[in-house]
């Protein structure tokens, strides 16, 4: 038996790219948060150079 889950107050984290489409397929609404993404994208940035700088010591 499979379970059901409520995603009305579900917040998934995307790329951005071709994630309506995916949505849609699901019959979700979604929205870009430009804010958060930016965020999220300059922590892994900011990560991903401290590891560069790690393995190059």
């Amino acid at each position: 038996m499979a379970e059901k889950h409520d995603l009305s107050e579900a917040v998934f984290l995307v790329d951005g790219y071709g994630y309506l489409t995916a949505l849609a397929r699901l019959d979700l609404s979604g929205r870009l948060d430009s804010i958060d993404r930016n965020l999220i994208e300059k922590w892994f940035h900011t990560f991903k150079m401290r590891i560069d700088r790690f393995h190059h010591s």
